[in-house]
């Protein structure tokens, strides 16, 4: 049987459309050592802070005085994810940064207070 993309279907047989739906994947989340969740990649976003635009001094030093608008505009193209030592950092519920070795992924209804692993983890990685 050929597997195919969700929404392809099967032209020579249309009454047996064989169609590849993400959901028949098992679902998946990512925990760090400590058991907690992962949340997202840890990223860096470039931006500029707004400064008032009447607000501009020249100090007796030389150098720039203004008052900030207090909003920044991000720039998105800009965005990259960290590294530590070449490898790209994910960040868990705790803000912790993780690599991807360091990460395990586990069944979607799995419960940290069932794992004894985790804590012991949690305790290794404290040490």
């Amino acid at each position: 049987m050929e597997l195919r993309n969700a929404g392809d279907v099967n032209e020579a047989a249309p009454q047996q459309n064989c169609v590849l739906h993400s959901s028949e994947v098992p679902a998946m989340k990512a925990i760090s050592p400590t058991g907690a969740l992962i949340v997202g990649s840890a990223d860096w976003v470039p931006g500029n802070a707004l400064i008032e635009e009447r607000s501009w001094k020249r100090l007796p030093d030389g150098s720039l005085d203004f008052e900030w608008v207090g909003e920044t505009v991000l720039c998105w193209d800009g965005q990259y994810t960290k590294e530590r030592d070449g490898k790209d950092l994910y960040v868990d519920e705790d803000g912790e940064e993780w690599t991807a070795e360091e990460i395990r992924l586990v069944d979607d209804d799995y419960e940290p207070a069932s794992d004894p692993g985790a804590v012991a983890d949690e305790l290794k990685s404290s040490s």
